[in-house]
């Protein structure tokens, strides 16, 4: 498992919604309120299952490649850009 990446999941729904990796090697299962951050590191292939509150069924599925995050660096740098 040498071969993580940093990863960020923001809830932008009014209600939590459960955010689940199930892999062989490792399960990660996190509830996140309305407007909360996340952060969590995972293999670039692991699928990222976010679940409705109330039905538990999947709503949404990432791969953490797409929630890699980026850097503070670029952050700060987008941030400049943005206020400029």
């Amino acid at each position: 498992m040498n071969n993580l990446v940093a990863c960020t999941y923001r809830n932008l729904e009014t209600y939590p919604q459960i955010l689940r990796i199930a892999e062989a090697r490792a399960y990660f299962e996190r509830t996140v309120f309305p407007n909360q951050c996340i952060s969590f590191q995972a293999s670039p292939n692991s699928l990222v299952e976010i679940h409705d509150h109330v039905t538990c069924l999947p709503s949404d599925n990432f791969t953490c490649e797409e929630l890699r995050a980026i850097s503070v660096d670029s952050i700060r740098q987008f941030q400049a850009v943005e206020v400029a």
